[in-house]
């Protein structure tokens, strides 16, 4: 009688907790195959192509093969560039050196974000890795870029600049975007991002 007692206890304790674990493991797998359906590709990035603080050519060309992440920002900003790009610097710094990462800011205000204010800019938030690539050009084209390109406003420049972080894919395309001065949002954009490159 004991041992039935025993045993009903058991079960009693041993089912929840079974229950409990699959339940689980399926609201895991659910999050997992979620967050990936939250990664269709939106657009195709049309080519484009500036200048790094380095006077070097880089655009669309130079993207492809890798993960991007991409935001606009103005190097004499007191408003939200500071943390988006402290934010941005974190999260490299958590993917170390992955060559298979990039980190591209575009300047808004590309008439006193000169190649020299740029390379200054860099040396104050240390982002002196090859992944990170600070971007110029004209502005009539920076505009084109943001507004037809990446799907952004592009009024007022510089300073009604968009504070998305942009996530274009090894082949291009645009997968989503994330508030850069959000870590909640930026948490997601990791975990997508760590999805991406499974595929690289």
């Amino acid at each position: 009688m004991k041992s039935k007692k025993m045993v009903g206890r058991i079960i009693g304790v041993v089912v929840p907790i079974v229950l409990f674990l699959i339940v689980s493991a399926s609201f895991v797998i659910y999050k997992a195959n979620s967050s990936r359906s939250d990664l269709q590709i939106i657009a195709a990035l049309p080519e484009f192509q500036l200048m790094t603080q380095d006077n070097e050519l880089f655009g669309t060309k130079e993207m492809k093969g890798k993960l991007n992440l991409v935001y606009f920002f103005f190097s004499s900003c007191q408003g939200p560039c500071p943390i988006m790009t402290n934010n941005l610097v974190d999260i490299s710094k958590k993917f170390g050196e992955n060559d298979k990462i990039q980190f591209i800011g575009i300047s808004v205000d590309p008439q006193r974000d000169t190649p020299e204010v740029l390379r200054a800019f860099a040396n104050e938030y240390n982002l002196k890795s090859s992944n990170w690539k600070l971007l110029r050009g004209d502005i009539d084209r920076i505009e084109e870029i943001s507004q037809k390109g990446f799907l952004l406003a592009a009024d007022g420049f510089p300073m009604m600049h968009s504070t998305k972080v942009v996530l274009v894919d090894q082949n291009g395309n645009i997968r989503q975007y994330y508030d850069a001065t959000d870590m909640a949002s930026l948490n997601i954009m990791k975990t997508n991002v760590r999805e991406l490159i499974k595929e690289l």
